[in-house]
């Protein structure tokens, strides 16, 4: 995908994350070049926030930590209320039905 943010490598669901750290509320999905992207909670928590917004699926653009690589992760505030609400074991093995009004 090519866009303003340049080449995004991929887009995933929130689901698709997982914990990094689960004190400072931070997620992680792994890069192919080995290392790791990273979003905190309250990132996602702010762009739900923001009251300009109109849409019910939103999206961010995560930049790996040590390459070039890109990727959006898609969400809506269902999916991100199911997190605030589940144990980091939890949240890997929650079940994928609960999240598919989130389309990527």
């Amino acid at each position: 995908m090519n866009n303003l943010f340049g080449i995004i490598w991929k887009e995933i669901k929130l689901l698709d994350m997982k914990w990094f750290d689960y004190k400072m509320e931070t997620l992680s999905y792994d890069c192919s070049c080995g290392d790791i992207f990273l979003v905190e909670i309250r990132d996602l928590e702010m762009i739900i926030a923001d009251p300009n917004s109109k849409t019910q699926v939103y999206s961010i653009i995560l930049q790996c930590e040590s390459c070039s690589l890109k990727l959006r992760l898609v969400f809506d505030k269902e999916s991100l209320e199911l997190l605030r609400k589940t144990s980091p074991l939890e949240w890997r093995t929650y079940s994928v039905n609960s999240l598919e009004s989130v389309q990527v």
